[in-house]
């Protein structure tokens, strides 16, 4: 399918603490008795996607995750171990590989993703529909947002859960707005041009990003080296691609109305843990295609069926959490470690 895949693998995390250290890197991390890295490059490997170039925070850690993976995938994958200095961000450590980037499409997955979705359907959603930017979407897991709030004490408990607002076509292939749980308001501002683009928007919180994504390689390299700020991909640079798919270009000849660039506001409670779908109508006189707007990106998503598993680990609570799952799941066959390090039956 001519694509390059980038495992964000991360290096050391506080949120993981004491679990993960200098000699026991976060890629390494034991889930049912084997390193969380090796579910998604078995997830790789039965999409036949076997260009890999893993990316890891920290020198000690990438040699310790390079001498793993040249171990357990000999003549299986075709893994590149990258060490990239710490704390660049999701968004900076991609910068920091850009120029070994070559093919046409790039797939980006975090190497803390547990799931079962295949990033190969991801990759062939994207290339099918030619867009910029494919973004794997997955309903939210039972024990929350794998995105929830990390700050400690008295204020987590007091903070609701961080959801991600998401602007959906009719037919929920293409991805319309986008806003951080932590940018959300009272109200979801949505720019009057993305709905009479389409004629009808569907507002969800019920979904999750997973963190994958199919991105087409020049879009990407073009985005990280305009915006050299850029740290984070689901924060700035998705975001940043999903704010310009509508904008005219320079020779469609077509000017924006004042009308096009207001705002539909969608009242919202963020002390609810999920909106009710909610969908903002634009007169069907004032509907165009989507496809025809001479917009400059075309951002697209994949929505995995609600019973596909997908889970981040990213926090205690969500490592015991995945080993439950995977313990109960068809990963059933691997022994199961509870936090404490003590191996049940």
């Amino acid at each position: 399918m001519d694509f390059q895949v980038v495992v964000l693998a991360g290096g050391t995390s506080e949120k993981l603490s004491p679990l993960v250290s200098k000699d026991v890197p976060k890629a390494l991390l034991p889930v049912a008795n084997r390193p969380v890295l090796s579910y998604v490059l078995d997830l790789l490997e039965a999409s036949d996607l076997k260009d890999i170039i893993v990316v890891v925070e920290g020198q000690e850690a990438a040699r310790l995750v390079g001498a793993w993976a040249s171990s357990a995938y000999l003549d299986r994958l075709l893994v590149e171990v990258v060490a990239v200095p710490e704390d660049i961000g999701t968004a900076g450590a991609l910068r920091a590989i850009s120029r070994r980037l070559t093919a046409n499409d790039v797939l980006v997955i975090s190497g803390d993703l547990v799931t079962d979705v295949l990033p190969g359907s991801v990759a062939a959603t994207h290339r099918r529909n030619g867009a910029a930017v494919t973004a794997l979407l997955c309903s939210v897991p039972v024990s929350g947002p794998s995105d929830a709030a990390s700050s400690g004490g008295k204020d987590k408990a007091k903070k609701p859960a961080r959801l991600n607002i998401v602007g959906l076509d009719i037919t929920r292939q293409f991805l319309l707005h986008i806003v951080s749980g932590t940018d959300v308001e009272k109200d979801v501002r949505v720019n009057k041009k993305k709905v009479r683009a389409v004629g009808e928007m569907e507002i969800r919180s019920d979904l999750m990003d997973a963190h994958l994504y199919a991105f087409k390689r020049t879009t990407l390299q073009d985005i990280l080296e305009e915006k050299e700020a850029y740290r984070s991909i689901r924060l700035e640079v998705l975001p940043y691609l999903v704010r310009s798919q509508l904008r005219s270009s320079p020779s469609s000849g077509e000017g924006t109305t004042a009308d096009e660039i207001g705002n539909a506001t969608v009242p919202f409670n963020s002390h609810l843990q999920y909106l009710s779908q909610h969908r903002i109508l634009a007169p069907s006189a004032f509907k165009k295609d989507l496809l025809s707007t001479g917009g400059t990106y075309r951002c697209c998503v994949y929505i995995a069926s609600k019973n596909k598993y997908c889970h981040r680990l990213n926090s205690i609570q969500a490592y015991c959490d995945i080993n439950r799952d995977v313990r109960i799941s068809s990963f059933s066959k691997y022994q199961f470690i509870c936090c404490n390090g003590v191996h049940l039956p």
